[in-house]
């Protein structure tokens, strides 16, 4: 650590008093909060309004020159009772640069209600944990605020009913809503014609090879602490359509870098142990989220690219269009059951040829994912549990449906075989780097 940031840790204790009785006499201003609602539902729910918003750090303050008499992050935190000795460790393990970052965000951060009672409930725990989570508040990128908000877990049903709702309703509606509202900002962010042309038909952005762009919708809100936004429908203002869980409301929803969402979102929810929190309980946390201005979209465009994931990353991208194509084939099932051969072949050719041919590029994708994993000797068996439940739940039903509908052989055919090569590399020892033969696969589930 620099020479300047220890002696501002040094400093601190010095200067406390004097801070203390300014606060004091001051006052510390919080955003108040409805007991009933996140500030961050608040915000979204008013955001068409002249209610009070919540100010994003970027917006709260101009950064200046740094000043010499500018107070340290030790001195800052300890304004709020932060002062011990862990997060004295914490905070001095930060570089210098993460440390005037951190300085410049920390009052928008202390404005949200709990937040120093959110970093108390983690000092508590190990150091480490401490440590990294101040050092990803000292590095949240930009377009990026921190908020607090109340994690209201829900059960594994209903968690799963509301994942179904988004892939089934709010995933393919939002992408088409961003394609007819944002495709000028798409592009110059650097989607692709082949892109845009998925947004536009409900499907998650990838090039025309099928190899998805490195963004994820994330839920702002997430899904497993929605509480009362998980389990009451009502219909969403701007998506329209059937009644839907407010989870999924387009409200909640973002395009996001993919880095950011697990690197940065999904880190910081992650060191706070919310996947513990008990069924029915609620837990105020921090919470990385869009800037106002970045709420339905957050690209940065420098580092948008189409590019192979790991396995269970890219075999999440085949989901969604996996389940469309099942369940729309399932609604004309009685009808085209009977069918003459070339009626059904008619019907595919014109309703959904090119969404299936689509699909079959994400599973291929798969499969190419799968050898590569195999052969850098980099695929672990939880990544191989995660990627054969995707299978089984989605490339099978799929599988099964084309054959009951009497779809075209080809087309039968060309998905039974990325199918058995993705199993293959799935059942393949641990230390194979390609797939061992295999015997043909029944269409209904493999054996």
């Amino acid at each position: 650590m620099a020479d300047h940031a220890k002696e501002s840790f040094n400093t601190a204790a010095r200067r406390r008093g004097i801070i203390a009785a300014a606060v004091l006499a001051a006052g510390v201003s919080g955003v108040q909060a409805d007991d009933m609602q996140t500030q961050y539902q608040l915000s979204l729910r008013h955001s068409g309004g002249n209610e009070q918003q919540i100010i994003p750090p970027g917006k709260a303050e101009t950064i200046s020159p740094p000043q010499a008499d500018r107070p340290s992050i030790g001195e800052i935190w300890a304004r709020h009772g932060l002062d011990s000795d862990k997060i004295t460790t914490a905070l001095s393990a930060l570089t210098a640069d993460q440390q005037q970052n951190l300085a410049r965000s920390s009052d928008a951060m202390f404005a949200q209600e709990g937040f120093a009672d959110v970093i108390r409930r983690i000092e508590g725990g190990k150091q480490k944990k401490l440590n990294d989570l101040v050092q990803k508040l000292a590095e949240i990128p930009d377009g990026m605020r921190i908020i607090t908000t109340n994690y209201v877990r829900i059960d594994k049903e209903q968690n799963d009913m509301v994942w179904r709702e988004f892939q089934e309703k709010a995933e393919p509606a939002f992408y088409k809503h961003l394609a007819a509202t944002r495709e000028a900002e798409l592009r110059d962010a650097g989607f692709c014609d082949y892109a845009i042309d998925c947004l536009r038909r409900g499907l998650g952005p990838t090039n025309a090879q099928g190899i998805s762009y490195n963004v994820d919708i994330d839920h702002l809100t997430e899904r497993a602490g929605g509480g009362i936004m998980c389990t009451e429908k009502s219909v969403d203002p701007v998506l329209g359509g059937d009644a839907m869980f407010p989870i999924n409301h387009a409200s909640n929803l973002c395009l996001i870098m993919r880095d950011v969402h697990v690197q940065v979102k999904n880190e910081i929810n992650a060191l706070q142990n919310i996947s513990e929190v008990p069924h029915g309980e609620t837990r105020r946390i921090i919470m990385a989220v869009p800037t106002e201005d970045k709420q339905l979209v957050m690209i940065h465009s420098q580092n948008l690219r189409a590019d192979m994931q790991p396995p269970p990353e890219t075999s999440y991208f085949a989901l969604g269009p996996s389940l469309l194509l099942t369940e729309r084939m399932a609604r004309m099932k009685d009808t085209i059951v009977s069918a003459p051969a070339d009626q059904i072949e008619q019907y595919f050719n014109a309703d959904l040829a090119q969404d299936f041919n689509h699909t079959l590029k994400l599973w291929e994708t798969l499969a190419q994912s799968l050898q590569t994993a195999r052969a850098n000797g980099d695929f672990k068996a939880r990544d191989a549990t995660r990627t054969q439940k995707n299978c089984d739940d989605f490339l099978k039903p799929l599988e099964a449906m084309m054959a009951e509908t009497r779809m075209p052989p080809q087309a039968i055919e060309k998905l039974a075989e990325i199918s058995t090569r993705i199993y293959n590399f799935l059942d393949a020892p641990a230390d194979s780097g390609r797939a061992p033969p295999k015997p043909e696969r029944s269409l209904h589930g493999h054996a």
